[in-house]
């Protein structure tokens, strides 16, 4: 895995596209690694039904983040953005945090 941090995304999904997008482009690009799941052969145990339901990371030791939490984990990789990926795991706002990626993440088609 190079100590890179893998993300494992719908790649038919406008708005996870160009979530990766914005990372391939941003100023951390290369920790990252991205797996388009609807195309890409997936690692780590991740099948491609979980992979296209909703996004997972893989940090650089090899630990699973799904969902919301997978977002947090990417957050944290920038020094900017740090407080937030801090703040979305404190108890209370993560359930919200949480709550609010599933919605998303069930209705990201409708926004394609």
């Amino acid at each position: 895995m190079d100590g890179k941090v893998t993300i494992y995304y719908d790649g038919t999904c406008t708005m996870c596209s160009g979530f990766v997008d914005k990372i391939q482009k941003g100023s951390q690009e290369s920790r990252f690694e991205s797996v388009d799941a609807s195309e890409g052969h997936l690692g780590a145990g991740i099948s491609k039904e979980e992979a296209m339901h909703e996004v997972h990371v893989v940090d650089e030791k090899g630990r699973i983040h799904s969902g919301a939490d997978g977002i947090l984990a990417v957050l944290a990789q920038y020094p900017g953005w740090r407080w937030a990926a801090k703040l979305g795991h404190l108890p209370g706002i993560h359930f919200f945090v949480r709550l609010g990626y599933r919605i998303v993440a069930a209705n990201r088609h409708r926004f394609n």
